[in-house]
C-alpha cells in the first residue's frame, strides 16, 4: 500500500466515548470506546497509559508499529490484526501520545471458570494447573488439543519472526487460548513487542519466563527458549520447571525440540520453523490418553491454580487463591490488564477516524456515523467482494477468466492437503527410528507424497494462469518440487537405517541436512507463494493459507 492512502492515523483522547472500564495495571488503564467499531462489526478498546509508564514510551516506535499494518500487503496485514493485538491508532492528548486503539478479545477467547464465574480472558496461564484443576474450572482439553495450540502458537511465531517482530515477553498472560473446533491462539499486549528491533516500552520479563543470564530479550532465539518453556509446563501442568518427562510420554520428537530450546547456548536452539513438522506429527499421532507421565492431578488439599491477572477486576471475592506452586508475586497485578481487548481487526487504515464512512479501494474506513457509532469499513479490494461470495460479474471482460483460473487454481492446491499430514506423520516417525516391520510404510508415505507432488507440478504447468501474477504460480512450484525433493531425501534416509539407529544419528545424517535444506527452499517458495496468493483469494471469496497449509 501506498502512504498516499494512509490519511490518519492518531485521534484526539475527547472524541472518545468512554463505555466502561475493562481493566487496570501498572502500565495503564483499559476502556471500552462506545462511538467507534471497527471494520462494520467489532468493537474498539483504548489503552490509556499511566504516567509513569508514558515518560518511558518511546512514541515514535509506538507509532511506527500503527502505521506498519496499513502498509503491508492485504493478506499479511488481515493476518496480522486475526491474531495479535496490534496497535491500530494513536490516541493523542495536549501534551502528546496517551494510549492506542484495538479491538476488544474475540468472544472464543474468553472463558467462566467455574459455575457462577465472570467472564475471563482465556489466558494459557489457565491451562498450566494439573487436571483436577482445569476439571474444576470446566475445561477439557485432550494430549492432542495441547499440540494443536503449540503448533497454532509455532505457525504465529513463526510468521512474526518472518515479519521482524519479536514477542519480547512471551508469558502465559499474553498468550490466550480457544479450543473451539481446530484450538487456536491469540496474543495481547502488543506494544510491548519489537519491530525491526525497536520497542516502544522499556524490555521486561514475567518471573519464572526469564531468559538466561545475560541473554537479549530481542532475539527469536529467546522466544524459542520461552515457547520451549510454554510446551514443557503445558504438558506438565505446571507453572513452572523444565521436566520434559511428560512431554515426552506424548511425543519424543517435540521433547527432543523442547530440550534442544532450552540450550543455555542461543545458537544450539531450533528455530520456530524446525517446530512446525514435529507438531504437525505430534497432532496426528498423540494418543487420546497418555498412558504413561500424564499431567500429574493436584492432592485433594491444594487449593486453586491462579487466576489470570489479565481478569477484570470486580472478578468475585471468592476466586480461589494462588497455587503453592506459584512463586510468589508470579500473578502480581500485570502491568496492563488486556481483559477485554486485543486484536484491530481491519488491515487497511486509508481514511480519517472520523471521516464520511465512505472508504477508498482496498480499505477500511474509522467513521462515526449519524447514530453515534463509528466504524471501519470493509477492507475488500471492490464493493463486491466484502461479502466473500465472489466478484466476477463486473465490466471487466477479464474478471470472469480471472476468477476461473484463481478457482482452478484454489481446487489444485486443495489436492495437497493430504498430503501435508502423511509426510509430517511420516517424519515423527524416521525420527523415532522405525523398526523393519515399519519403515517400508514409511518410505511408502514419502514416496507416494513425492509422486503426488510430482503430479501436482505437473498439472499446475497444464493449468491456463495468464490472469494471475505469474510470480504466484512460479512460487507455487517452486515449492512443490522442493518438497517433492525434501520427500526424496527423507525415503533414501529411511531406507538406509540400520538396526541400530538412533534418533542422533537421523538428525545428524546427510540425507537429513539435504531434506533440511530442500525444505528451506520450499518455506521459502510457498511464503512467497501465500503473500500473493492471498489477495487473489480474497478477491473472489477462495481460501487464504498459511504457508505451512501449502
Amino acid at each position: 500500500m501506498s502512504d498516499s492512502r494512509i490519511q490518519q492515523t492518531e485521534v484526539s483522547v475527547d472524541r472518545l466515548v468512554r463505555n466502561r472500564e475493562l481493566g487496570s495495571g501498572g502500565e495503564g488503564t483499559v476502556w471500552a470506546v462506545s462511538n467507534l467499531v471497527i471494520n462494520k462489526k467489532w468493537p474498539i478498546a483504548y489503552k490509556e497509559y499511566k504516567p509513569g509508564s508514558r515518560s518511558r514510551l518511546r512514541a515514535d516506535v509506538l507509532r511506527a508499529m500503527v502505521d506498519y499494518l496499513p502498509r503491508q500487503p492485504e493478506a499479511t496485514a488481515e493476518w496480522l490484526s486475526e491474531h495479535t493485538s496490534w496497535p491500530a491508532m494513536l490516541v493523542s492528548d495536549a501534551e502528546g501520545v496517551c494510549g492506542y486503539l484495538m479491538r476488544e478479545i474475540p468472544e472464543r477467547f474468553f472463558i467462566r471458570p467455574g459455575t457462577g464465574a465472570d467472564a475471563k480472558a482465556a489466558g494459557f496461564e489457565f491451562l498450566l494447573n494439573p487436571d483436577r484443576y482445569l476439571q474444576r474450572i470446566g475445561v477439557a482439553i485432550s494430549p492432542r488439543q495441547r499440540f494443536q495450540l503449540l503448533l497454532d502458537f509455532a505457525r504465529t511465531l513463526d510468521r512474526l519472526d518472518d515479519m521482524d517482530v519479536v514477542l519480547r515477553d512471551l508469558s502465559p498472560k499474553n498468550v490466550l487460548f480457544s479450543l473451539r473446533e481446530t484450538p487456536d491462539c491469540f496474543l495481547i499486549d502488543c506494544d510491548s513487542m519489537v519491530l525491526g528491533n525497536r520497542g516502544a516500552l522499556p524490555p521486561t520479563q514475567t518471573a519464572g519466563w526469564s531468559l538466561p543470564a545475560g541473554e537479549g530479550t530481542e532475539t527469536s532465539e529467546g522466544v524459542v527458549y520461552k515457547f520451549a518453556l510454554l510446551a514443557v509446563r503445558l504438558f506438565s501442568g505446571s507453572q513452572d520447571g523444565v521436566d520434559v518427562s511428560v512431554l515426552r510420554s506424548a511425543d519424543d520428537a517435540v521433547a527432543d525440540l523442547a530440550e534442544r530450546g532450552l540450550s543455555e547456548n542461543p545458537a544450539a536452539r531450533p528455530t520456530m520453523a524446525q517446530w512446525l513438522v514435529p507438531l504437525a506429527s505430534a497432532v496426528e499421532t498423540v494418543p487420546a490418553v497418555l498412558t504413561q507421565g500424564a499431567v500429574p492431578q493436584a492432592a485433594t488439599t491444594a487449593p486453586p491454580g491462579p487466576v489470570p491477572s489479565g481478569a477484570p477486576p470486580h472478578q468475585p471475592p471468592h476466586q480461589p487463591p494462588l497455587s503453592p506452586q506459584t512463586p510468589k508475586g508470579r500473578f502480581r497485578q500485570w502491568a496492563f490488564t488486556l481483559a477485554a481487548v486485543a486484536v484491530f481487526g481491519a488491515w487497511a487504515l486509508d481514511v480519517g477516524p472520523f471521516a464520511d464512512g465512505s472508504g477508498g479501494a482496498g480499505g477500511g474506513t474509522v467513521a462515526e456515523s449519524s447514530a453515534g457509532a463509528g466504524e471501519l469499513g470493509s477492507s475488500s479490494p471492490d464493493s463486491g467482494s466484502g461479502s466473500g461470495s465472489g466478484s466476477g460479474s463486473g465490466t471487466d471482460s477479464g474478471a470472469g477468466s480471472r476468477e476461473e483460473q484463481a478457482t482452478a487454481l484454489d481446487a489444485l492446491v486443495r489436492e495437497n492437503d493430504g498430503n501435508r499430514g502423511g509426510v509430517a506423520s511420516a517424519v515423527g516417525k524416521l525420527m523415532k527410528c522405525p523398526g523393519s516391520g515399519e519403515r517400508e510404510a514409511v518410505v511408502r508415505v514419502f514416496d507416494e507424497a513425492a509422486e503426488e507432488r510430482d503430479r501436482l507440478v505437473r498439472e499446475l504447468g497444464e493449468l491456463s494462469v495468464d490472469e494471475l501474477p505469474a510470480q504466484v504460480t512460479e512460487d507455487l512450484r517452486s515449492g512443490w518440487e522442493a518438497s517433492a525433493a525434501a520427500d526424496r531425501s527423507y525415503s533414501g534416509l529411511t531406507s538406509g537405517l540400520g538396526g541400530d539407529c538412533t534418533a542422533e544419528q537421523v538428525t545428524s545424517s546427510a540425507a537429513w541436512d539435504e531434506a533440511g535444506e530442500h525444505n528451506a527452499r520450499a518455506t521459502r517458495a510457498k511464503k512467497d507463494f501465500v503473500a500473493g496468493w492471498n489477495p487473489v483469494a480474497e478477491e473472489y471469496g477462495l481460501r487464504t493459507l498459511a504457508w505451512d497449509q501449502v
